[in-house]
């Protein structure tokens, strides 16, 4: 009886809890939580433990904040005969204090950060005769989610544990000596905007008991903020999982060309009996002459020669960077999965119940926040690459793209201003996907040098990624650069994502004779652009082909990319605004 009244008792009053009402996001900090039930009140409960913090009464409460997120209950507390006070909570609310996004905080930007300045020293920090390492963090910036000071225990049998040490421990720690002849690479490795180290040359100061390269990953979403999130020896599974990747991105035949399949057979052993007679004395007997035997069963199949993990998650990109798919949180949970089992720690901020978390990047806000994930993701693979794969740099392939957009049809009312003079004109307004749109303006000259962005075209959206760093070309304009009148071509410098060490000189060069399209093109590895008119209209015709690094990423949205920007250029023509071209835009 007293179960059935103090149930009751619980349920009754649930009617009288209202939905709490404010900001799920705040950028300064400054916030005020409403809520109307009759006889309740607000609770602020730990994000993480859900241990009661702070409670207000009166419906009402203004809040000030530092960056990060805070949960806050509504709940009733209703006296119970014989049991006492109890409380139910009905509605959860939680407010993210800092920059927009899924959970997001406000450290240092990923560039800060891989500026951060450490010392590293080495000794016997704890007493059991092994070598251990201090790196630690000299510079100021942002604490929360991004790398601090720790140590490097060796462990028994050569194992290396990151810890973040005590007070006394760091003091005792720092008492060492400097050493100079460790590496620290810092690189976003788990993508979620923190930075986080790879310590090369350990062997040279901890033995050659333990792996030479380790790799401490930046606390990001944990817990505690200023502790290590997780750490891992850098194996071949590691660095095989960032090159076979990286490889694949520069070569779409790359998995193709390097597996290998070995087949032994699976055989199950059996036991064929046949019952046999005999006449004893004491009578028959039955009796079963027994054999064993060995029966066939199939092949067991073992693929080598590449990273199955890399090649697992290259299945899962490859539809999202030819546009095909759009991403979802489930496509993006099973490609942190997968780099979970390489990694030990997930991508994109999320956790082990493939909730997604905080991550530390701005989302553009003319896309959605997991392509930007997404688009976030193969950024990083490219320029991760450039750091692990072989010889630190991605290896060249080949790319031999064109694509050809209609600008105008020739007709009495256009016959002024569509020309392949008029056209040529904009080209030159428009060689590029430039950094700046604000250099659309004007019109490139022979031999200048220009930045590009670091964009992607995923799902017919285009993202660009701001922290990376910009890409060089070189543009050949015309007669003063060797080209026909009408004609521009550009070529990367070093620095440029894509760019060929191999380029000879004297590019970049006119096409060969022949189809624009299929024509074997010159040495030169260049993006050749020119106006061309037949049966009656003007199209821009592209062709980008020749070698370079992450070919495949170059070959998969290097169409994308210009047909982007013809159809912001026809936007410009059509625009009374913008007459950038002596003879005027489409709309006069």
């Amino acid at each position: 009886m007293l179960g059935k009244l103090s149930l009751a008792l619980l349920i009754l009053p649930l009617s009288a809890l209202a939905e709490i009402s404010g900001p799920g996001t705040d950028e300064d900090g400054y916030f005020t939580l409403t809520w109307n039930g009759k006889g309740t009140l607000l609770r602020e409960v730990d994000t993480n433990t859900g241990t009661v913090l702070n409670f207000w009464t009166g419906g009402s409460v203004d809040l000030s904040r530092e960056a990060g997120r805070y949960t806050f209950n509504e709940v009733l507390c209703v006296p119970v005969p014989f049991v006492g006070l109890r409380c139910v909570s009905q509605d959860s609310h939680v407010v993210v204090v800092g920059r927009g996004g899924s959970g997001a905080v406000t450290p240092d930007s990923l560039d800060d950060q891989a500026q951060y300045t450490f010392t590293t020293k080495s000794g016997d920090f704890d007493s059991d005769g092994r070598v251990d390492v201090l790196v630690d963090r000299t510079s100021d910036g942002d604490v929360d989610g991004s790398m601090q000071s720790y140590v490097l225990y060796q462990r028994e049998g050569g194992r290396v544990e990151a810890v973040k040490p005590t007070e006394a421990d760091l003091k005792k720690a720092r008492g060492f000596q400097s050493t100079n002849r460790l590496n620290l690479i810092p690189n976003d490795f788990n993508v979620d905007g923190f930075a986080d180290h790879m310590i090369e040359n350990l062997q040279s100061v901890m033995g050659s008991t333990v792996v030479d390269e380790h790799l401490v990953f930046a606390p990001g979403t944990a817990t505690d903020k200023t502790k290590p999130s997780g750490d891992m020896a850098v194996t071949h599974a590691i660095t095989s999982f960032y090159a076979d990747l990286g490889k694949w991105m520069n070569d779409s035949t790359h998995f193709a060309k390097n597996i290998s399949a070995t087949t032994t057979p699976v055989y199950a052993v059996g036991w064929s009996c046949t019952p046999v007679w005999t006449d004893p004395i004491a009578g028959f007997f039955p009796f079963s002459l027994c054999q064993p035997y060995i029966r066939f069963v199939g092949l067991n199949v073992k693929l080598e020669g590449v990273n199955l993990s890399a090649l697992a998650a290259a299945s899962r990109i490859e539809p999202f960077l030819s546009g095909s798919e759009r991403p979802s949180v489930l496509d993006l949970w099973n490609l942190s999965r997968i780099a979970r089992s390489v990694m030990g720690v997930h991508l994109f901020g999320f956790n082990d119940n493939g909730e997604l978390g905080d991550y530390n990047f701005d989302i553009p806000e003319e896309v959605d926040e997991l392509r930007a994930l997404l688009v976030h993701y193969l950024h990083e693979l490219m320029r991760i690459g450039k750091d692990m794969h072989e010889n630190k740099q991605a290896e060249s392939g080949t790319h031999d793209y064109s694509v050809e957009t209609e600008i105008c049809t020739v007709t009495e009312e256009t016959k002024a201003w569509c020309t392949l003079a008029n056209i040529a004109c904009w080209g030159r307004h428009y060689p590029a996907p430039y950094l700046d749109d604000s250099d659309h303006q004007k019109a490139v000259k022979n031999d200048a040098e220009s930045k590009l962005g670091n964009c992607l075209i995923i799902g017919g959206e285009k993202s660009c990624v701001s922290w990376m760093d910009p890409n060089p070309i070189k543009t050949a304009v015309g007669t003063e650069g060797g080209l026909p009148e009408n004609a521009i071509a550009n070529t990367t410098l070093p620095g440029h994502l894509f760019h060929d060490p191999s380029n000879p000189k004297g590019c970049p060069k006119q096409l060969n004779e022949g189809d624009w399209k299929t024509s074997p093109p010159n040495k030169c590895s260049q993006v050749y652009r020119e106006p061309h008119l037949q049966d009656g209209k003007i199209t821009m015709r592209t062709r980008g082909y020749g070698s370079g690094a992450n070919a495949e990423i170059n070959q998969a949205q290097g169409p994308l990319i210009f047909e982007d920007l013809d159809q912001s250029m026809v936007e410009a023509m059509n625009s009374k605004s913008d007459k950038l071209c002596p003879t005027g835009s489409k709309s006069e």
